[in-house]
């Protein structure tokens, strides 16, 4: 598949899932978000979600073949990704989350973010050289840790994970999901409860996660049967 290819099914997915894409800022997620905001207005907000995501694209295209020699360069790329779908977006130095935790939604605990942090990084890094998992699983697991589990930066954690689950289908030449709806998507995306710093070990025994990945799977065109694989080897 082609870069292009890439730009045309993550805009349609932005579109459906993205409310800043469709003119929305919504700064309510906690009572600090909007300290950590740079953007004006709604519309330069919805600019820069187009702009930025297709540069971050760019970005992730040209490292699909990439080898990665540690979990800290592939951190590296991850970072870099949220910075530039961030940018103008935020504030400079405001990558991720600070100041109030949200009592809107069951995001994880601010001061839990870097060990939480730590263990995404690593456990992406076991699972893209690991024989064990379909890339819809991997995928799955990204957008369910950086947007829901984690929630790890100040804005734009669903383009981010929508950015990152993208690039390890990039990286196997093969089709994204193809979304529905935001509210359906939504629906099966839960945490009923605020995650410990101990939940992203505990995901393979987790029926919330394991609902998400086989809904996700439904949305992959490229999706086979599904495969129940461990991850603790992953700390």
């Amino acid at each position: 598949m082609t870069l292009y290819d890439y730009r045309r099914q993550f805009r349609d997915n932005l579109m459906i899932m993205s409310r800043t894409a469709n003119g929305r800022l919504d700064l309510s997620a906690s009572g600090t978000k909007s300290d950590s905001m740079a953007v004006d207005s709604a519309e330069d907000a919805q600019k820069l979600a187009f702009d930025n995501t297709e540069r971050a694209l760019r970005l992730l295209f040209d490292n699909r073949r990439r080898t990665f020699r540690s979990a800290e360069e592939l951190e590296e790329l991850v970072l870099e990704t949220a910075k530039i779908t961030n940018e103008g977006i935020t504030r400079e130095g405001c990558l991720f989350r600070s100041g109030e935790d949200s009592t809107k939604y069951n995001y994880a605990r601010i001061k839990d973010i870097p060990v939480m942090w730590d263990r995404y990084v690593r456990s992406f890094s076991w699972m893209l050289n690991s024989q064990c998992f379909e890339v819809e699983e991997i995928a799955a697991f990204c957008e369910y840790v950086i947007n829901i589990l984690g929630h790890f930066f100040a804005d734009g954690c669903g383009k981010i994970s929508m950015l990152i689950s993208t690039y390890v289908f990039m990286r196997f030449d093969l089709p994204c999901p193809q979304y529905t709806s935001r509210e359906e998507y939504y629906r099966f995306a839960v945490r009923r409860k605020i995650p410990s710093v101990n939940d992203l070990r505990q995901l393979p025994a987790d029926p919330e996660f394991w609902d998400f990945v086989s809904y996700y799977r439904r949305l992959c065109p490229s999706s086979g049967p599904d495969l129940c694989c461990v991850m603790e080897n992953a700390e």
